[in-house]
């Protein structure tokens, strides 16, 4: 398999666990706590998986590929923190989820930068930043439930993980145009 891709299944895995796991937060789709918080744990695991397929197809610029391994990370901290609230410790879940966002956050701002760097299609590096802005929601959420401000929290939990879809499916289309592209130069 070609370093592109895998670099673009992977992105399209990824956005298959942010799907997951968005709809693991949004309560009112299952009404069931426990299934939404497996859900959660399942989609940021396939997410993190995803990010790391694209981590170990990107040979051309190190940002990116640094990028994608804090976002594998940060997916991985967060389905970590799903782990932690089947098991009942609500705190602990709260404080890896807070972590793992803000790693994710980070990651998609390091791949941004990388993909002007190599010339990337715009519309993945907007992505990127959009995707960014969702985990950073997700993460102000949870210092809102921290601080017991929960509906506020709960409002950004939710609304967080949808704005992340958006972005890693603007990631997906330019990734998709991308590796056309490079299909047709070679």
């Amino acid at each position: 398999m070609s370093n592109e891709l895998q670099q673009l299944i992977g992105q399209w895995v990824a956005l298959i666990g942010v799907i997951v796991a968005a709809i693991g937060h949004t309560k009112r789709l299952t009404n069931n706590e426990e299934l939404n918080t497996e859900l959660r744990l399942i989609g940021r695991g396939i997410q993190g998986s995803g990010n790391a397929l694209q981590a170990l197809g990107e040979t051309e610029e190190p940002f990116v590929e640094i990028g994608n391994w804090i976002q594998a990370t940060g997916a991985g901290t967060t389905s970590y923190a799903a782990f932690k609230r089947l098991i009942g410790e609500e705190l602990e879940s709260f404080n890896n989820e807070f972590l793992g966002s803000t790693l994710q956050a980070l990651g998609a701002n390091v791949s941004a930068i990388g993909k002007e760097n190599k010339g990337s299609h715009p519309v993945r590096i907007s992505g990127n930043i959009i995707q960014s802005l969702g985990n950073i929601l997700q993460s102000i959420g949870v210092v809102f439930i921290l601080a017991t401000k929960k509906e506020k929290g709960e409002v950004l939990r939710v609304i967080g993980p949808w704005i992340q879809v958006f972005g890693i499916a603007l990631q997906s289309i330019g990734a998709t145009i991308d590796y056309e592209k490079e299909m047709e130069n070679s």
